[in-house]
């Protein structure tokens, strides 16, 4: 079962979708769909480590379920109502701090640059 993608698409398409498609459009919104399925796909793709079956190595990978979790159990307290502009941008920067703790790339300079981006544009939804 694809438990983290699956919590991803329904979050996707509940929540925070009608934001996007509100500020950036539909293409947008589809083109991030595709990115979504085409990630979901690679993943069945991948070798687990001993290299005798292509896994599913995000849902088993604790760190990434653990982030999942937290996430269903937000979502289940936010209730039906749909996120302020503030509360959205929050969430988007948690989830941007989330992906950088767990990166294992170096932090070289365009590491540092490519954050500040993903910072600054979520901030922008406050404005």
């Amino acid at each position: 079962m694809s438990y983290v993608y699956d919590l991803q698409r329904r979050v996707w398409t509940e929540k925070i979708r009608p934001l996007v498609v509100a500020q950036h459009g539909e293409m947008f919104a589809f083109h991030f769909e595709a990115l979504m399925e085409e990630m979901h796909s690679a993943n069945h793709n991948v070798p687990s480590s001993d290299g005798a079956f292509k896994g599913d190595g995000i849902n088993k990978d604790p760190r990434v379920c653990k982030v999942a979790r937290e996430l269903e159990e937000f979502v289940k307290e936010m209730g039906p109502r749909a996120p302020t502009k503030e509360e959205f941008v929050k969430a988007t920067l948690q989830m941007v701090l989330a992906r950088c703790m767990l990166d294992q790339t170096p932090r070289d300079w365009s590491w540092w640059v490519r954050v500040k981006a993903e910072v600054d544009q979520a901030v922008k939804g406050l404005a």
